[in-house]
């Protein structure tokens, strides 16, 4: 028997079964590694066997003085791969808006976007009368480069178009949202071109509207309320006119009150799913001694004892007192929910016409009124030229 050939078998075999423990000792030493950071676990993990035992108990045909096989050089750490951590994104930045061209038309939509513009203050009414009179200056003359706008170029379609068949007030609200346009140019968008035409429209001078000389009587008002509820059973009406009329200075808009957008501030306790009332006068601001008290968000405030005002106390005693507890003081019979500003309007326009009101009186041109605009009208210079 050849005794060397068995023991450099032997020997290799050890070597082999050495290498393989200190593989599995590596092993064992991550998988606890492992365990240990998804448990949780704080005490570190044992340490793991040497490479090569600190005894070893020798084959029988060991040879003594035999050298022992050097240790296997350890292996590099095997890396773990932890699920990654889900990081919230930022919000996305607003969609930029595209540079100004240099028409009217795509200044109007830098007007409407821009994050900086002032149609973003207005108020819900005030908008709504903004953007009729835009999307006629968008239709008209929205193609127009501003640059190429000249006083003579405003003054011809001001007296050809916008004031055509005297209507004087048209054609300066058009003439005053030019200049709102051309002023936002100016200041935010840092238009040569806008800030020269806006100098020019204020140089210029334009003959006012003349003056409203129709009144609504004592007489036209009493026949108002009497076909509202006789002949068409919308005592609401009655109301509104008796207290639009003897009531100093009160607009309609805070008489009635409006419906805005959810999004609007404000309380939404009256509301239709999507818009929501707001604004108008509540029997809550009438106290046990017919004082009525109201702070609107102009800054005015009311504060009128309603027993002097005689057509007033007169509608409200006809209201039922179980109806006077709560709630708006003008309530639409149809809907049992406030008016909306264009129904009462045409619904009015239909009582004062069987009543014998001239056609051209409005009901805000009462005496005591001073006939006041509406409140959108009222407020164009305040809210819409950017400062």
């Amino acid at each position: 028997m050849d005794l060397d050939k068995i023991l450099e078998s032997k020997e290799r075999e050890r070597a082999s079964l050495m290498e393989r423990v200190s593989e599995l000792a590596r092993e064992i030493d991550v998988l606890k590694r492992v365990r240990a950071e998804y448990l949780g676990s704080t005490a570190a993990p044992p340490a793991s066997p040497s490479a090569a035992p600190a005894a070893t108990e020798p084959f029988p045909w060991t040879v003594l003085g035999d050298a022992a096989a050097p240790p296997s050089p350890p292996l590099p750490p095997v890396p773990v791969s932890l699920p990654p951590v889900p990081v919230p994104l930022p919000p996305l930045p607003p969609p930029p808006v595209a540079a100004f061209d240099g028409t009217f038309s795509d200044l109007i939509k830098a007007y409407r976007a821009h994050e900086n513009s002032p149609y973003h203050k207005l108020k819900h009414g005030v908008r709504k009368n903004y953007d009729q009179g835009i999307n006629r200056l968008d239709r008209e003359i929205g193609p127009d480069r501003v640059a190429d706008w000249s006083a003579a170029r405003v003054q011809s379609i001001y007296d050809t178009s916008w004031t055509a068949g005297g209507k004087i007030s048209t054609g300066q609200s058009l003439l005053a949202k030019l200049r709102l346009l051309c002023s936002f140019g100016s200041v935010v968008l840092n238009s040569e071109a806008c800030t020269r035409l806006s100098t020019i429209i204020g140089q210029m001078r334009f003959a006012p509207a003349p003056p409203r000389t129709e009144v609504l009587t004592i007489q036209h008002v009493r026949a108002i309320r009497a076909a509202a509820t006789s002949q068409f059973a919308w005592p609401s009406i009655a109301l509104a006119q008796a207290l639009q009329f003897e009531i100093p200075k009160i607009r309609q808009v805070e008489i009635l009150g409006e419906w805005v957008p959810m999004s609007e501030p404000g309380p939404d306790d009256i509301n239709n799913g999507s818009e929501k009332w707001v604004g108008g006068l509540l029997w809550s601001d009438i106290d046990d001694k017919m004082v009525l008290r109201r702070e609107f968000s102009s800054g005015r405030v009311l504060n009128l004892d309603l027993r002097r005002f005689s057509m007033i106390m007169e509608e409200i005693n006809n209201v039922p007192p179980w109806k006077r507890t709560a709630g708006p003081m003008v309530i639409c019979e149809y809907s049992g929910k406030p008016w909306t500003a264009s129904e009462f309007r045409r619904k009015w326009r239909l009582v004062a016409e069987k009543a014998g009101v001239p056609s051209n009186i409005q009901m805000t041109d009462g005496a005591r009124g001073t006939n006041l605009k509406s409140s959108s009208e009222s407020d164009e210079v305040q809210e819409g030229i950017f400062d």
